[in-house]
């Protein structure tokens, strides 16, 4: 036995080892205890991003339960550890990750013994080493709007990822064209209704975690998107995305990271991060990035919470203070304007009012002034480019569908346009395709 294997049974005990969905065990262990440890500690790939990813999704599928809440009163020696909120404990704990409080240790690798059991569809793209939903019934998982990515140091891939490349879903090179792109989601709908006749477990995403993290650093190397909209919207003379004084956003994402994906609208919308109507009809469009901006003036990112400020900045044209962007659109602010929008939503709250946005702030919630109006200032920038309160800016879509824990799906693109065109042109000049649902 190995002489951290006793620390490593007592993590087992406590509740506190964490696994991901490839079998990789994790030990969290303050950085003045005295116990030694024959693990590998983690330092280069540990960020704001890793840590909260770490902690929010660990895989029950390995059969092992965590529970932050113990792993929070084992470390951080806190005797108000009963009032705090989960989200601040994560919020602790990511920090002392960070900053080296706590040390994290890669445990026993459980890629070797796999469980018998088949793991859940998972019929629109997200990642699987996500998904902590329970097995009994197989789990649909789907596509959302993300978290915050400050660097990524590329690693070589650990023994245990490598033999779960061995069995992982066949990754396609990028559809290039809106042809091929129909053809293969005609492919993929087959397959998926072959695993439902069968009883067998939907096709998965080929892309894990570190793949989406890359392309978010390295940028995007593919040309068809994919975006749903309402049927009612979808005519000649509708457009990509809703147009507010002669300008467009839009929200998309790579059409190879969806492609295994079934046609249900509500899954594909909240991955989406966008409100389902059931009594709503809707549309997929498959759309051609390059010829889309040979059509009008457009410009794409990747929507991080730099690019998305550098944007801001770019294009006074967007009506937004760069100065209020810088401010707001970062991961520290994120929670705060994600509680104040959750909270005053269900309470009812004119959104469309700044003055009853910022009272139900300070009367209801608690925040000084000065926070009270920045929130309010950020809502006004969500209601201008549609990132909304489930926008934490890592690049990824936040998948809705999850309400266990926070879930990310495929890297998504922010599209900036300046002379939106109609699809009914766009569809002539083979820049886009729609597709009912």
């Amino acid at each position: 036995m190995q002489p951290h294997a006793n620390f490593v049974q007592q993590s087992k005990f406590n509740q506190t080892l964490l696994v991901d969905a490839f079998g990789q065990s994790y030990v969290f262990v303050p950085r003045h205890s005295s116990a030694r440890h024959q693990g590998e500690q983690l330092h280069s790939c540990i960020d704001a991003y890793w840590a909260e990813s770490l902690l929010q999704n660990h895989s029950t599928m390995w059969g092992y339960q965590f529970d932050v809440n113990k792993l929070y009163s084992n470390i951080a020696g806190d005797f108000m550890a009963n009032h705090k909120t989960e989200q601040q404990k994560h919020a602790w704990l990511s920090k002392a990750i960070i900053s080296g409080e706590v040390k994290v240790y890669k445990g026993e690798s459980f890629a070797g013994n796999a469980p018998t059991d088949t793991e859940g569809g998972i019929p629109v793209a997200t990642l699987p080493e996500k998904s902590a939903a329970p097995r009994a019934t197989p789990a649909k998982e789907t596509l959302g709007q993300g978290g915050k990515v400050e660097q990524q140091s590329s690693q070589p891939p650990s023994s245990s990822q490598q033999k779960q490349a061995k069995t992982a879903p066949k990754r396609l090179n990028p559809a290039q064209t809106i042809n091929e792109a129909s053809t293969r989601l005609k492919i993929a709908k087959t397959a998926i209704t072959d695993a439902k006749a069968a009883n067998s477990a939907l096709p998965k995403t080929p892309y894990t975690l570190e793949d989406k993290l890359a392309i978010v650093e390295n940028g995007l190397n593919e040309n068809i998107l994919v975006r749903i909209i309402e049927t009612a919207h979808s005519g000649d003379s509708g457009t990509i995305g809703q147009v507010k004084g002669g300008r467009a956003v839009t929200w998309t994402a790579p059409m190879n990271q969806v492609e295994h994906a079934d046609s249900d609208a509500e899954l594909l919308l909240n991955a989406f991060g966008t409100r389902y109507k059931p009594e709503k009809t809707y549309t997929m469009l498959l759309i051609d990035k390059q010829k889309v901006a040979d059509a009008g003036d457009v410009v794409s990112v990747i929507p991080t919470f730099d690019n998305m400020k550098q944007m801001i900045a770019g294009n006074p044209d967007m009506g937004i203070d760069p100065n209020i962007a810088n401010k707001v659109m970062n991961e520290d602010f994120a929670p705060k304007y994600e509680e104040f929008a959750n909270n005053a939503w269900d309470a009812g709250v004119d959104m469309d009012t700044p003055d009853d946005r910022i009272d139900y702030a300070i009367n209801e919630l608690g925040y000084d002034v000065d926070t009270a109006k920045l929130l309010s200032k950020r809502h006004d920038i969500a209601t201008k480019i549609s990132a909304w309160e489930i926008f934490t800016g890592n690049g990824m879509t936040r998948d809705t569908n999850v309400t266990s824990h926070i879930a990310y799906g495929p890297v998504e693109v922010f599209t900036y346009d300046k002379n939106p065109q109609q699809l009914g042109k766009l569809e002539s000049l083979g820049a886009i395709k729609r597709i009912d649902l």
